[in-house]
């Protein structure tokens, strides 16, 4: 179980880093392949202590998963508190004002130069989506407060696929 924690971590890191160029967004790439394997070991190797699926598991278990879920993404988060609401199945990222990259502000205000910088966040709130997806099962959701302005979300993914992306909607309006 420490295990998987470790490879959400290293999503998250991943994540907080950004891509700022094609080599380090193949590189990400390359290290979310190897993740996913790691991934797919440890769920094999942890089967004999968790059911098969969510749904077998009890209250307590899901509980249990999710706080550790929760721990998981805090542990190496640098620029956002993440929170978790049970009765909604979010993951929620609130910004930490004073350590937001200026970058993020950058790209939130329009500066598109480098779009692989924001698609390589995206990219990465996909693939903890997905982490989440197999550890936790169906139905959970990680949202991105905007931090220009937190009534808004820039990102919602659910089950590994992209729900809401804020930069798209400006580019489409």
């Amino acid at each position: 179980m420490k295990k998987l924690l470790v490879i959400v971590f290293v999503f998250v890191l991943t994540l907080i880093t950004g891509c700022s160029n094609q080599e380090q967004v193949e590189e990400v790439t390359e290290k979310e392949e190897v993740v996913t394997e790691e991934i797919e070991e440890v769920s094999v190797s942890e089967s004999a202590d968790v059911s098969s699926s969510p749904s077998e598991n009890s209250n307590n278990n899901i509980d249990t998963l999710e706080q550790e879920v929760l721990n998981g993404l805090n542990s190496n988060m640098e620029f956002f508190e993440v929170t978790f609401n049970k009765d909604e199945k979010v993951f929620l990222y609130d910004p930490i004002q004073e350590r937001v990259p200026q970058r993020l502000y950058k790209t939130l205000e329009g500066d598109m130069d480098d779009w692989s910088y924001w698609h390589g966040i995206i990219n990465n709130f996909r693939k903890i989506s997905e982490t989440v997806q197999k550890y936790l099962g169906d139905g959970y959701k990680l949202v991105v407060i905007n931090p220009s302005d937190e009534s808004q979300a820039i990102i919602i993914v659910g089950d590994g696929t992209i729900i809401y992306d804020w930069i798209e909607e400006q580019i489409e309006n």
